[in-house]
């Protein structure tokens, strides 16, 4: 369930192009890319050092990006202008 669940929140954060999409994708597939050499190894929890480094990269990435403040947002939509009707 781990594997479907980061891959498909991993592909989901590439297609809103919200976060950063390289971090997105080293949680996408940290898992698939990892889960081969851990086997190999028999060190499981090795699997989770890509994810973990893809989930602190999206942290990283939300917490430092510009945020505007409520207000202007909301003043920068009430400026929008109406669309014409057809009477």
């Amino acid at each position: 369930m781990l594997p479907g669940c980061c891959t498909a929140f991993g592909i989901a954060t590439i297609r809103a192009r919200v976060l950063s999409r390289a971090a997105a994708v080293v949680f996408a597939f940290g898992f698939l890319a990892s889960a081969p050499i851990s086997i190999g190894l028999d060190a499981p929890r090795l699997t989770a050092v890509p994810i973990g480094i893809g989930l602190a990269w999206l942290g990283f990435a939300l917490w430092s990006q510009a945020r505007t403040p409520a207000a202007s947002r909301q003043a920068a939509l009430s400026t929008r202008p109406e669309p014409a009707t057809a009477a």
